[in-house]
């Protein structure tokens, strides 16, 4: 399920990809059942696509829903938080696959612009990394609290989580001005046609998207690990 999620991404650039040709060549002299067919290619890419997101989404349910009954936890505060932790982990799975996808689809379409693209993704990650890093340690010491029933205030907890996720965004969005300006200086020397151009503006736009989810997707993982993996001995106590 992770790798067909992880699909849908390069799907959607191809549809990008139809969609900026139809409109470039719309006075090129087409005959009637070319277009007809890059109608259907184009409504049928972009239909199916959606499809596939949705039964990921909801059968992943069903799949985690069965494990947890083989493994029968006794005790439902920490089977929620297993449950958080595997809907981030196949979360996470699923963006980092993407950004891999992305990667190798960039460096297909040009091969100065993909290295200088994985550059640039390995230093967000590196840099996304260690705030998470930082922040399980930080959840670690809120659990900590909890289990000395020293009370720490909701704008701590959250907001502790909240400042290391956009950190994260702030980091990698910093990297896509960097691109930004390269697909510029790429279309404008002719390196790059307006289709292309196009297909790479939007698709660093999703690359960006999902570096952001990857950050705030580890800073809800540091929080789910961290209660996860504790002994709870009073099962009505509340979520915290």
């Amino acid at each position: 399920m992770i790798v067909v999620a992880s699909l849908i991404p390069l799907s959607q650039l191809f549809v990008i990809k139809v969609f900026s040709t139809m409109i470039m060549h719309k006075k090129a002299g087409l005959s009637v059942w070319h277009i007809v067919g890059q109608f259907a290619l184009f409504f049928g890419l972009y239909g199916s696509t959606h499809l596939i997101t949705y039964w990921q989404k909801t059968y992943r349910v069903k799949v985690f829903d069965g494990a947890f009954k083989i493994m029968d936890t006794k005790n439902k505060l920490k089977e929620t938080w297993q449950w958080a932790l595997a809907f981030e982990l196949t979360n996470l799975f699923h963006m980092i696959i993407t950004a891999v996808i992305l990667i190798v689809y960039f460096s297909f379409v040009d091969w100065r612009f993909g290295i200088l693209n994985f550059l640039v993704i390995l230093a967000s990650l590196e840099l996304i990394a260690w705030l998470y890093r930082k922040h399980l340690k930080d959840q670690h010491k809120f659990v900590d609290a909890r289990n000395k029933k020293q009370h720490v205030e909701n704008s701590i907890r959250v907001g502790s989580r909240i400042r290391s996720g956009e950190a994260g965004t702030l980091l990698s969005s910093a990297g896509l001005v960097v691109l930004l300006a390269a697909l510029l200086l790429l279309s404008y020397t002719n390196v790059l046609d307006a289709s292309g151009a196009v297909v790479l503006f939007l698709g660093l736009r999703m690359q960006n998207s999902n570096l952001s989810g990857i950050s705030g997707g580890l800073m809800r993982l540091a929080r789910a690990m961290a209660y996860s993996g504790q002994k709870y001995e009073d099962e009505d106590e509340d979520e915290d």
